[in-house]
């Protein structure tokens, strides 16, 4: 309850003008916080989510987590012509804030990005990225920047053994 005298508290309807302020205050609050959290695309709610989904009309998969979701609502979102370079290392470092490595050929006629991304959809959003600001003289490939288990597969331990994890994680 507001910090009132005691002598105001006292009276009924004083006490009950103050109760509904109180809920009122306590339902503002809890507005003012969701608008809090839902002005960056990082912080959004999952109903808010939902809202950026109908909005730039993408469909979530039914196996999607809220992070796929969201990174999904993000990679779409910055997404935006006209295509440069500048652009799209600044949108590869809000995507993929672990890390990536992105080379262009001599000719400037192929682009390859390897991304430190945890999940194959993650990659597949950023490779639709892609697909829309790359220029259609270009052709790129999108891979993930360390080598997975399977990669690894037909060695032997003995074989593995002479290499440091490290250099296993980022073998070419």
């Amino acid at each position: 309850m507001f910090n009132a005298p005691m002598i105001f508290t006292n009276i009924p309807d004083v006490a009950q003008i103050y109760a509904i302020n109180d809920v009122q205050e306590a339902r503002l609050d809890r507005v003012v916080d969701a608008l809090e959290s839902n002005i960056f695309l990082d912080d959004m709610t999952e109903e808010m989510i939902a809202r950026w989904e109908r909005m730039l009309k993408i469909i979530p998969l039914a196996n999607d987590s809220v992070e796929d979701r969201r990174f999904r609502v993000k990679a779409k979102a910055l997404e935006k012509l006209p295509y440069s370079y500048r652009v799209i290392i600044s949108r590869l470092n809000t995507l993929c804030p672990g890390g990536y490595q992105f080379i262009i050929n001599e000719e400037r006629t192929s682009l390859s990005v390897k991304l430190a991304l945890a999940s194959k959809k993650m990659m597949a959003d950023v490779q639709e990225l892609l697909e829309r600001v790359v220029p259609l003289n270009m052709t790129f490939d999108v891979s993930i920047l360390y080598t997975q288990y399977g990669a690894l597969d037909a060695f032997t331990h003995a074989e593995l053994s002479k290499y440091t994890y490290a250099e296993l994680r980022e073998l070419v």
